[in-house]
């Protein structure tokens, strides 16, 4: 079947962002870059027992919800998967993505209460991290090709702010004269693996270069010092280990500091270079928020933040309560976290280092936030958490199908959900966030 073409009827988009309908023989057919109701020629690329994968040949009926593309790399890069519709439009699939989710996969009855589209619609990403391989005259920086990791160069990327698309113009001229050799990830071989790029809600800019060996070339420090006057700092992380896994073990500040500065809910949060930190900071804002308004926290709670990060949820809600026990595992979060409380005159927080499902049966607490990545929740942390048994269980998620498995787990050992909303953390993408509240039934 791999090389026919067919004429289809887009059926509906499933969570990913492809479309879905059917070829003659009844297997399922995803499309990519498709939207619902259009009519297609399609081709067929991949076969699998039970699906094949087809990609857009001709739009013989296009949806009135189709739009021109912002980005030129589109449809090759590895990023954006839903450029090509009316952001409207995006927020109504999302939903749709949503609704069968709780519908067919936690079985549960719920409307969201909110929905909140991202206000800035383009430009909106504060952290973005760009592979680099070698090329004459300059290296490749930029995005892995869609579904490989071959990298193809950038020159545009309408969701960065103008400001990353400028300092990567500058790398690349930079690595281009320096002689600094570019990682290989096939031969593990080369210096220059990974560029990332931070920058905090006030404009602030922070620069990381991931190399395999512990150095930097002499011309690639000189260019770096004299290019780049403006920003916060400029880092230097060191992953020796081979493959396609962004930072190693070891970082060195190069210039200015190592770390940026978060204002987030009244709070100033510094967040290092290795800590996580949301990617949209007014989405951010608003998560924030949300947890707020779904726990309602009172003076007499003790609330167990098992995901602290660098503290952007936990220390807002410090201010309201007895104590909050702040687990992470990631050390330079919690050294931040640390600081983020004292900074913040918070006294009322403790903060431990180690992994939630072990660190979850030593402490005690009446409510719970959970906010975990992309994964969800292990065996070991649900367990624990019905084991203390909090009044209220506040789920922020970033990945709905787990969030669905992990609520109908909890729903199973007696918890209801209650309150749920989500927001649009990264236009142009299929990814949503939740915010999500569980009480004992």
């Amino acid at each position: 079947m791999v090389g026919q073409v067919f004429p289809v009827t887009i059926e509906k988009l499933v969570m990913g962002g492809d479309g879905l309908a059917h070829v003659p023989d009844g297997r399922v057919l995803f499309v990519p870059f498709s939207l619902p109701e259009e009519r297609l020629k399609v081709r067929i690329v991949q076969q699998k027992k039970d699906y094949v994968v087809g990609t857009v040949e001709d739009i013989l009926e296009p949806s009135p919800n189709r739009v021109q593309p912002h980005c030129p790399h589109y449809g090759v890069c590895g990023g954006c998967s839903l450029q090509h519709v009316s952001y409207e439009c995006e927020i109504g699939l999302k939903g749709a993505f949503l609704a069968e989710i709780l519908t067919r996969q936690a079985k549960v009855e719920i409307e969201p209460e909110a929905v909140y589209p991202c206000a800035q619609e383009w430009g909106y990403r504060t952290k973005s991290e760009h592979p680099v391989a070698p090329h004459e005259p300059a290296p490749f920086i930029g995005y892995y090709r869609r579904r490989t990791h071959k990298v193809i160069d950038i020159n545009q990327c309408p969701v960065l702010a103008p400001s990353s698309l400028e300092d990567i113009a500058k790398l690349r001229k930079i690595h281009g004269s320096s002689g600094e050799s570019c990682y290989n990830e096939r031969a593990g071989k080369g210096n220059l693996r990974h560029v990332i790029l931070r920058r905090s809600g006030q404009g602030k800019r922070l620069i990381g270069l991931v190399t395999r060996t512990g150095e930097l070339a002499g011309e690639t420090l000189k260019g770096l010092l004299e290019e780049f006057t403006d920003l916060a700092g400029i880092v230097h992380n060191v992953n020796t280990e081979p493959g396609n896994r962004i930072l190693g073990g070891r970082t060195e500040v190069v210039s200015g500091a190592g770390h940026l500065t978060e204002e987030i809910g009244g709070l100033k949060l510094r967040v290092s270079f290795t800590s996580f930190f949301q990617a949209n900071h007014a989405q951010a804002e608003r998560i924030v928020a949300l947890v707020a308004e779904f726990l309602q926290p009172e003076s007499g709670d003790v609330i167990c933040d098992a995901y602290a990060g660098v503290g952007m949820i936990g220390l807002g809600l410090a201010r309201d309560v007895k104590e909050v026990v702040a687990i992470e595992s990631a050390s330079s979060s919690v050294q931040d976290g640390i600081y983020n409380a004292e900074i913040n005159n918070l006294d009322n927080v403790r903060w431990i280092g180690g992994d939630a499902s072990a660190v979850l049966r030593e402490v005690e607490y009446n409510t719970i936030v959970l906010d975990p990545p992309r994964k969800g929740l292990t065996e070991g942390v649900i367990s624990a958490v019905v084991d203390a048994r909090p009044h209220r269980i506040c789920y922020v998620s970033c990945n709905p199908s787990t969030w669905a498995r992990d609520i109908t787990s909890l729903k199973g050992m007696g918890y209801g959900l209650k309150r749920l909303a989500w927001l649009d953390m990264f236009p142009k993408t299929a990814h949503m966030e939740l915010v999500s509240l569980l009480e004992i039934t």
